[in-house]
């Protein structure tokens, strides 16, 4: 059976003069974008971009791809409106994720899209592929929350996530694979934990300056009330976070306070309003 929807979105970020402008937006449906704001001391002139869904959620047999690059010396920081429903069938049809980031020598690129809330029977695949430029830093995120509309315990299908980390000449220097059946001890049955992702922050640098970001997240990642554990890459080529939530605010949280530890200790500066606005972390 064919595809319900092939989603395009091609994006690119440019330095001119003392900021980052958007040089490239190609999208089709469902995407949608605000244009760039600019609400960051630091990184100066860095340029944040809304991403919007005119469906609001992923239907089964949905086939979305990304591109997100940033040119030499560009800083952009990308979030979405909010949380990604996924819907399931009776035919166990595949909603698909697949994600290419280019960060070129010296720039940034923050891609920070919000949860993915997996429906009872639904089956999502997320791919991503980073190619990391000499001096050139990926924060990336991504985050599942399990929910049964209806108050029950039905479970989703599956989740199946797959990252490689490049050096700009296609080498891969880090790969990340998971799956996670919705029938998992992990999730079903009223478990601990409802809701995982992880945040990755790509960026070749010397050991002891990772291992200096990897404790300056955890850190802050301790003091909010979520499940998490920080680790370096292989081939120093960055960061990783696990988190596990007993549901979609603890993740958020868990998420946002990492983001902004990576944001202050590389780069001397808490994300804007915008960033915090988006990422606020929800009461309760």
């Amino acid at each position: 059976m064919a595809a319900r929807h092939r989603g395009r979105l091609d994006l690119a970020f440019s330095r001119s003069g003392d900021r980052t402008v958007l040089s490239q937006r190609i999208f089709t449906y469902p995407f949608t974008m605000t244009r760039a704001y600019y609400r960051d001391a630091a990184p100066k002139g860095m340029a944040s971009v809304v991403l919007q869904s005119v469906s609001s959620s992923l239907s089964p047999g949905d086939r979305l791809r990304q591109r997100l690059v940033a040119h030499a010396g560009a800083a952009a920081y990308i979030t979405t409106q909010g949380a990604t429903v996924v819907h399931g069938s009776a035919e166990r049809r595949e909603c698909a994720e697949r994600l290419e980031i280019v960060a070129e020598e010296g720039s940034l690129l923050e891609y920070m899209s919000d949860l993915r809330i997996l429906f009872p029977g639904a089956i999502l695949s997320q791919e991503a592929r980073i190619r990391l430029g000499l001096g050139a830093t990926v924060v990336f995120c991504e985050g599942i929350a399990s929910h049964d509309p209806s108050g029950g315990q039905r479970p989703f299908g599956n989740f199946r996530t797959v990252t490689l980390i490049e050096d700009e000449d296609g080498h891969i220097l880090a790969m990340d694979c998971g799956r996670l059946p919705g029938t998992s001890r992990a999730v079903a049955g009223g478990g601990r934990f409802a809701a995982y992702g992880t945040l990755f922050v790509a960026t070749r640098r010397p050991p002891a300056e990772l291992k200096r970001l990897a404790d300056a997240i955890a850190a802050d990642v301790g003091a909010v009330d979520v499940y998490g554990a920080a680790s370096l890459l292989p081939n120093d080529c960055g960061v990783s976070v696990r988190f596990a939530a007993s549901d979609g605010r603890g993740l958020r949280r868990g998420i946002v306070a990492g983001w902004q530890a990576t944001r202050r200790h590389l780069f001397g500066g808490s994300p804007g309003l915008l960033g915090q606005a988006l990422w606020q972390p929800m009461a309760g």
